[in-house]
């Protein structure tokens, strides 16, 4: 009995140990790759001329 309960020990503390080591390799956040104004610039000039069209035509605005 008495050597089951040791077992029963060393698997919980090796369970233990994987669990904190699988804890400190997990990354905190994970965060978008950091964009320039210039390439904002070259993504938003389309869509809002897109959007003008769209006011101007009184179409309903899609933004997909």
């Amino acid at each position: 009995m008495r050597h089951s309960a040791k077992t029963k020990v060393l698997q919980r503390i090796a369970a233990l140990e994987n669990q904190q080591h699988k804890d400190l390799n997990k990354p905190y956040a994970l965060f978008p790759v950091r964009k320039s104004l210039e390439d904002w610039e070259l993504l938003a000039v389309p869509k809002q001329a897109h959007l003008k069209a769209n006011v101007k035509t009184g179409e309903p605005v899609a933004y997909a």
